[in-house]
């Protein structure tokens, strides 16, 4: 019972860790069963960045794959030659006319594990042990979601604005288009002079 009780406190320090380590293994699942081939090798990509950004080398978020791959390079120089080619491919999945083919994104992926496994091996234990359960990349990946949902829900707002402004300018337009019949609409009785002498 003792041994059960001093147990807990262990538990409890090791619950946050098995749940980022879950996080992160249904983070892979989920870019390697992408809904497109482009997407599943997009996904590899991001990999290889996540892992980066748990060692603590993350590329800055404006850039493109080659120069994430230059910056990962300095930052991992075994496996710089590596790091570039899965950039190079990334582009061309994405970008390049056409889908990859099953088998050539579970090459891509197969690489990407490969580049993976490079990097660690670059780095001390320690280090690699942090990396494994850093929330890092989980954390600056929800960011990354905020942001785009914010921008998204601007761009909303200023198309919604933009509509309704473009229906008032309309019927403003409409308005001004109706009141020159408004005002000739009406006849006035024209009196001649046979009128004018039959009353009298």
């Amino acid at each position: 019972m003792i041994v059960v009780y001093s147990m807990i406190p262990v538990l409890v320090l090791m619950i946050p860790l098995l749940v980022i380590a879950l996080l992160k293994a249904r983070r892979r699942t989920r870019r390697r069963r992408a809904d497109s081939p482009a997407g599943q090798v997009s996904g590899g990509w991001s990999e290889v960045l996540s892992l980066a950004a748990d060692l603590g080398s993350e590329p800055q978020r404006t850039g493109t794959r080659r120069e994430h791959a230059a910056a990962l390079g300095a930052a991992f120089p075994t496996t710089a030659a590596g790091t570039t080619l899965l950039a190079r491919r990334a582009d061309h999945a994405v970008f390049g006319p056409g889908e990859p083919t099953e088998a050539q994104v579970a090459e891509y992926w197969e690489r990407v594990d490969e580049n993976i496994a490079g990097i660690r091996g670059s780095v001390g234990g320690w280090r690699r042990l942090r990396a494994r359960f850093s929330p890092r990349s989980l954390v600056l990946e929800a960011r990354a979601r905020r942001r785009q949902r914010h921008q998204l829900r601007s761009q909303q707002r200023l198309a919604r604005r933009a509509a309704a402004s473009g229906r008032r300018a309309e019927e403003r337009a409409a308005e001004r288009r109706s009141r020159p019949a408004r005002r000739g609409g009406g006849t006035r009785a024209v009196r001649t002079v046979d009128d004018q002498a039959s009353k009298e």
